[in-house]
């Protein structure tokens, strides 16, 4: 993948960090958003979709929330994090992710997977990321 925009780091970082804690405390998290607005504050957004909701719902929801702020100008960048199973490079077996789906107006589109695991005593490791070209599904014309 082609370098990202420095702007696309900081969703990263401030994204990721959440999803650490939020799985070293509660061993698990809810999808949820990071935005950066034009003048580049971040904020977080959380999705709810009903009383019964999937993480598929809230993934739907964020995203067309995401599209929608996008096209109003209120976003510059946005940060889509949700948990999923994968097979990590030079690996045979597949494992929890923390999911990034990040997408930037000037259009960089990429997730960043972190490969996780909890060792027999309950403590959180976070394995090397990785990334894969993104749908551009937030920006898109």
């Amino acid at each position: 993948m082609a370098e990202l925009n420095p702007e696309v780091g900081k969703m990263l970082d401030t994204a990721q960090s959440l999803a650490r804690e939020l799985l070293a405390k509660q061993g698990e998290f809810s999808p949820f958003g990071v935005t950066m607005s034009p003048d580049g504050t971040i904020g977080l957004q959380a999705g709810y979709a009903g009383e019964e909701q999937s993480s598929t719902d809230v993934i739907q929801l964020l995203e067309e929330a995401f599209r929608a702020g996008a096209q109003r100008g209120d976003y510059r960048a946005t940060a889509l994090v949700y948990d999923v199973f994968t097979t990590p490079p030079g690996k045979d077996a597949r494992q929890d992710a923390i999911a990034v789906s990040v997408d930037h107006r000037d259009g960089d589109s990429a997730v960043v997977l972190y490969p996780y695991a909890f060792t027999a005593e309950g403590e959180l490791t976070v394995e090397e990321p990785f990334a894969v070209e993104g749908k551009h599904k937030i920006f898109s014309p």
